[in-house]
């Protein structure tokens, strides 16, 4: 019988391709009565996995293989070419290839493209075994064309079956301390569908899923009682009719309490007050992301406000569109204000001074405070997007924490800390805290990036006319409080 071999398939660290099997011996055990017409086909099924024969092994052609083999009874479906249900055939053997027979309701003409299908998969139950594959998650097709119609007999050409999913052999570790990792559940999420796969204790657990191509890949697990995830960091294709194995190091999904510099900066906060890897990560283990991790430091750096916050998080999104920052055309002081670019970047009361605005009645620095809307300050402090308990209000980031989130979402991309100031000349200003090097820690985990133009910061300039932002090119800059005047609003909780 004719070999087919499929070329090697590299995702992550390891991968292998499906082989066909090799057996010629054909037993014809029965030949069917009902039906009006019977059909002969001669069916190979060499390039997957069939519910009666899968197990991985060492392929003679080089690489891991999973052979497969038809099992003596198994049906296939037969549809002409309207696409409508005429019989069934039956294996009449076991192996790679075998014959089939049966009898159709209605006969088909010379020439004619049927369409055959083995059965219909159920991915909503799998258990990490080959053998739950083998049995519920099989799902192939194909054509053949009728050769001869002779009285009720009914001849076609030979035809290979090709399964419509992948088999992925996930092998788990423990990114901590690369130890494997025995897990009782398994999601996975290719970016549309979720896989729940609930096994006996294992590191190592076979998955089928339909194939797709051009996602990235989202795994969270259980352990005993603790639960860990991981997202691939490109987009990967897992084809029909191939077997891949995959080596994952997960994290440990742990509480915001826990968080630490630099390990902890650039992973999503979600609502349930624990630490992801991505937003697709959180939403998989059922809660919902909140905003990124910025600044992580001791306890009551993050804010005046608090002794005990220690983090900064950021919204996973620009607040929708450029914003002014009142709508008053007067000057005036309403919260801390310097003329001095070094001193500025020591104000950490954002908290404080985002509450002052937005609820400006009077309670401001100077009466100048009374009867204005401060859109800026507004929106962030509004802002809807869910927190987890124990956290801050949204707010508008003073200027020393605009420094603070930048110096941390650099230090997460270069793995080191890195503590430089901002500074206020755009031709010396690092080429890490330009916005699109920053952006990878904030896009590697789900959120949108910052954008080449100013962010408001709650921090005024002597004066009362301007108000300190920082610059997406990477520097510190300021931008007038006159009505015709926008910027961005990027708003920040603190935890």
């Amino acid at each position: 019988m004719k070999k087919i071999v499929f070329a090697l398939a590299a995702l992550l660290t390891a991968s292998a391709t499906f082989v066909s099997c090799s057996n010629d011996d054909e037993i014809v055990t029965e030949v069917p009565t009902q039906g009006k017409y019977i059909m002969t086909v001669h069916a190979t099924k060499g390039d997957d996995a069939t519910r009666a024969t899968l197990t991985e092994g060492d392929s003679p052609y080089g690489g891991v293989a999973v052979f497969c083999e038809w099992e003596a009874g198994d049906e296939i479906s037969v549809y002409n070419s309207d696409n409508t249900l005429i019989g069934t055939l039956k294996a009449q053997g076991s192996g790679s290839a075998t014959n089939f027979m049966g009898s159709l309701t209605s006969a088909p003409s010379v020439n004619e493209t049927l369409t055959l299908k083995y059965k219909s998969a159920n991915y909503a139950t799998q258990n990490g075994t080959l053998a739950y594959i083998a049995a519920n998650c099989d799902y192939a097709t194909t054509t053949t064309k009728v050769e001869t119609v002779e009285g009720n007999k009914i001849g076609a050409e030979d035809a290979w079956f090709e399964n419509q999913q992948a088999i992925v052999k996930f092998t788990l570790k423990n990114k901590a301390d690369n130890s494997s990792l025995p897990v009782t559940q398994l999601k996975v999420n290719d970016g549309t569908n979720t896989y729940t796969v609930n096994c006996a204790s294992s590191d190592v657990v076979y998955v089928a899923l339909p194939g797709f191509s051009g996602q990235k890949v989202a795994l969270v697990a259980t352990s005993g009682t603790t639960n860990y995830d991981y997202i691939t960091t490109s987009d990967v294709t897992f084809a029909n009719a191939k077997f891949y194995r995959v080596a994952v190091k997960m994290n440990e999904i742990q509480p915001m309490s826990s968080a630490s510099s630099p390990s902890s900066l650039g992973r999503v906060i979600a609502t349930d007050g624990k630490m992801y890897t991505h937003v697709r990560t959180a939403t998989l283990a059922g809660t919902t992301a909140s905003g990124i991790i910025a600044y992580v430091g001791s306890a009551g750096s993050a804010d005046t406000s608090s002794e005990t916050y220690k983090g900064l998080a950021i919204s996973l999104v620009d607040y929708f569109g450029k914003i002014r920052w009142y709508d008053n055309l007067s000057s005036g002081l309403c919260v801390s204000h310097t003329g001095n670019r070094s001193q500025a970047l020591q104000y950490k009361d954002g908290i404080a001074c985002t509450a002052t605005l937005a609820n400006s009645n009077g309670t401001g620095m100077t009466s100048h405070c009374n009867g204005h809307y401060h859109q800026a300050a507004k929106v962030a402090y509004d802002y809807s997007t869910s927190r987890p308990d124990g956290v801050s209000r949204w707010f508008l980031p003073a200027m020393g924490q605009w420094n603070m989130i930048v110096q941390g979402l650099a230090t997460k991309n270069a793995g080191s800390t890195i503590s430089n100031d901002l500074v206020g000349d755009p031709d010396s200003a690092p080429d890490a805290y330009y916005y699109t090097e920053l952006n990878s820690a904030i896009t590697n985990a789900g959120g949108t990036g910052f954008v080449d133009d100013e962010y408001w910061s709650s921090t005024q300039l002597d004066g009362g006319f301007n108000v300190w932002t920082y610059s997406g090119v990477g520097y510190v800059s300021n931008a007038p409080m006159t009505t015709n005047n926008t910027a961005h609003v990027r708003p920040v909780f603190a935890f």
